[in-house]
């Protein structure tokens, strides 16, 4: 699952993965991404953005790890924002800088998504 409220980041994300076989959820902000969640979705791994309007990544992970349904479902913070490193620790998650390059972005999808 890509959670990012920028569509071209987004779309670039997905697209880059469906063509190398993954099947990709995409949420433009962490309320869709929970609700797509909460509806039954389980992803392998969650690409997620810190900074976004609404239901920001951050708020996001709060409530996911509030439901022992969802918790344990692997995020990866994908995010440009000053302080990244800081947030995944205090969120309990791996990270990934903006602009992310494309061999670090599929060896982490890989590791998580090894069958």
């Amino acid at each position: 699952m890509v959670v990012d409220d920028d569509v071209d980041i987004r779309e670039t994300i997905q697209d880059l993965l469906e063509v190398r076989g993954y099947q990709v959820l995409g949420a433009g902000d962490g309320a869709a991404a929970m609700a797509q969640l909460k509806q039954g979705a389980r992803p392998r791994v969650i690409l997620l953005d810190l900074m976004m309007p609404g239901l920001s990544g951050e708020e996001f992970r709060n409530q996911q790890l509030a439901d022992p349904a969802l918790a344990k479902i692997p995020v990866v913070l994908l995010s440009g924002a000053r302080g990244v490193d800081e947030a995944a620790q205090k969120l309990h998650v791996a990270s990934l800088p903006k602009p992310v390059e494309l061999s670090e972005l599929m060896d982490t999808v890989n590791r998580y998504c090894r069958d």
